[in-house]
């Protein structure tokens, strides 16, 4: 493991309101157990990525596993009345006659969702659970054959055309890719501010997903090199008094890599979502570093001082730019990369600058700066 210390010695600076420090925050349960995907590591990602926003409390509740004795599934029941917002990372009905949860659990995820809560269907947990009519409606679409229901595409002027039950693709996708995410021209709260298309790292861009789809309001989709359409990426569903809102980004396969989960904007709308979800609302801000439609923009795998500072990752046909981002006082990060482009450039988001020292395993470079306040 190769390793890039990044290390700043800043002005100090006032610290977050106290106030805003004890703000209370949402609670989000996420659901999972079973999954074609790396649905452990999706997990912990999920959780770093909602924490690290400063919004949301999360708890994790994993259920049996498919052979497990009756008593281990009578015991497990996730109190979803608990939290505002539960997070779906299961996968495990995805056939009729496949395990499907005991009907006591998908009543009370049912009646959760009708009083006011949110639920977030992350990736393939829309595959799940074709035989349960109110999960559908829940999700709007999922991976189920044209004989199931309808299926949606974007037209050229951005409409959303309907695709008749028994007729269009079969559900699928194609190898992993970058590709353009377009934002919808839509005012909905979760991508209100977001540009207008950015690019997306090594994902895969599913198809022909079937269901009710009804009540769906379409939030990005992406034109899919492989069928031609532009294929829907993520909407949201009023379902009772609740909300939902289901993405199809994130794809992580077991010992692949995680980089569409790194994706700056992948992460901004999950955090956006799960607001929305929970509440309504969408507080959480743009990120002055969310991707371009000519740059992917990653969160670095970092470790850093100070929970706020932020590491990103910029890849460019010319090389890669890490940008370091530290407002709040005396700091210090690592970036952990098994091999490194050929080309990096550095790039310093401070308020004040007093020292400086970088170091690899091949070189180090130290640096005295006269301090200036102001961002930099």
């Amino acid at each position: 493991m190769i390793r890039l210390c990044v290390l700043v010695l800043l002005g100090l600076v006032a610290t977050r309101a106290l106030a805003a420090e004890q703000a209370s925050r949402l609670s989000v349960l996420i659901v999972d157990g079973m999954n074609n995907h790396d649905w452990p590591r999706a997990t912990r990602t999920l959780k770093g990525i909602l924490e690290s926003s400063d919004l949301f409390t999360v708890d994790v509740s994993t259920s049996p596993t498919a052979d497990a004795p009756k008593k281990a599934w009578d015991e497990w029941r996730p109190q979803f009345a608990k939290y505002d917002v539960v997070v779906s990372n299961f996968n495990g009905g995805h056939q009729p006659a496949s395990l499907h949860w005991p009907r006591e659990i998908e009543q009370a995820l049912e009646d959760r969702v009708r009083s006011g809560g949110g639920l977030v269907i992350y990736h393939s947990a829309n595959n799940s659970f074709p035989n349960w009519p109110a999960f559908n409606e829940m999700i709007g679409l999922g991976w189920r054959g044209p004989e199931f229901g309808p299926s949606l595409v974007v037209g050229p002027d951005e409409e959303v055309i309907e695709i008749p039950k028994g007729r269009g693709r079969s559900p699928g996708h194609g190898p992993e890719h970058d590709f353009l995410v377009t934002r919808r021209n839509t005012d909905h709260p979760i991508i209100k501010g977001l540009p207008l298309k950015w690019l997306h790292p090594h994902e895969q861009l599913t198809h022909g997903q079937h269901g009710p789809a009804k009540d769906m309001t379409i939030l990005t989709y992406a034109l899919s090199k492989d069928t031609g359409d532009n294929e829907v990426l993520e909407w949201v569903i009023p379902y009772g008094q609740g909300r939902v809102y289901v993405t199809m980004l994130g794809h992580l396969w077991k010992e692949k890599p995680d980089t569409a989960m790194r994706c700056i904007g992948f992460q901004t709308t999950l955090i956006r979502g799960c607001e929305w979800a929970a509440t309504g609302r969408v507080t959480s801000p743009v990120p002055e570093d969310f991707p371009t439609a000519t740059d992917i923009t990653l969160r670095a795998e970092a470790t850093t001082q100070k929970p706020e500072d932020r590491v990103s990752e910029i890849i460019r046909d010319d090389g890669t730019i890490f940008s370091l981002r530290s407002l709040s006082g005396i700091g210090s990060a690592t970036i952990h990369r098994e091999s490194w482009p050929s080309r990096v450039t550095l790039r310093l988001h401070l308020r004040g600058l007093e020292g400086l020292a970088i170091s690899s395993d091949t070189m180090a470079l130290r640096a005295s700066v006269l301090s200036r306040g102001g961002a930099s």
